[in-house]
């Protein structure tokens, strides 16, 4: 899977919901890349894979309202509609 961006950049994540308050995302754990970590201010998107299938989904959340912590290559976020999420990156 391979996105162009005008950075040049991409990341391949795997994206895990900690807690939230809806039924928007049917996974846990969602595997894919984003052109971008998650930002104060802004939505957190990735691209993935769909199971069994050669299509792909879009994945974003609302905007991140605060970074919990960022330690190497994970980093917690809540969002401002009170969902926490995590991302591994490389």
């Amino acid at each position: 899977m391979e996105l162009i961006t005008d950075q040049g950049l991409d990341y391949k994540v795997i994206f895990k919901k900690i807690k939230n308050n809806h039924d928007k995302l049917c996974d846990n754990i969602v595997e894919g890349t984003s052109q971008n970590l998650p930002t104060a201010g802004q939505p957190f998107f990735l691209i993935a894979p769909l199971r069994n299938s050669t299509s792909f989904r879009y994945v974003t959340t609302s905007p991140v309202k605060e970074i919990v912590f960022h330690i190497k290559s994970k980093i917690r976020f809540k969002t401002e509609r009170g969902s926490t999420y995590e991302v591994l990156y490389r």
